[in-house]
């Protein structure tokens, strides 16, 4: 009997979890025909920094945390929270380090621990929510 009520218990659980819904993230526009226009989350005014490329973060064994960055061509992971000479294509499940994303929600740039609905989110300049992910 108590089997009976343990498994359509896990399995609603399992699936609430699998079915949050992901952050609208208004960065990112569909246009007519498929094409995407992504506005990209603000960086340095500078660009001598913009442009500085940093010690390779990807080859050593110390995973420095990262964020992830909708783009027009695709998810990037970057070492910074703007888009740098540094960043990589985001492939989920490549390394397990700590992520934010960044993200634009009602207006304004944010950093979330996770691209749903259930994720932390705080101010882009405020520290960021790194959550450890594959």
């Amino acid at each position: 009997m108590k089997l009976r009520l343990i498994v359509p218990l896990a399995a609603a659980v399992a699936f609430s979890c699998a079915d949050a819904a992901a952050i609208a993230n208004e960065a990112v526009r569909e246009m007519p025909g498929g094409a995407r226009r992504v506005e990209l989350p603000p960086g340095p005014k500078s660009d001598d920094i913009r442009n500085t490329r940093l010690p390779n973060r990807w080859g050593s064994s110390f995973k420095s945390s990262t964020y992830v960055i909708d783009t027009s061509d695709g998810l990037r992971e970057c070492p910074l929270r703007w888009i740098t000479p540094d960043c990589r294509p985001y492939l989920k499940g490549q390394d397990r380090r700590g992520r934010a994303w960044v993200l634009k929600t009602g207006g304004r740039w944010r950093l979330c621990s996770r691209p749903d609905t259930e994720a932390k989110c705080v101010d882009y300049d405020g520290p960021a929510p790194m959550t450890l992910q594959d």
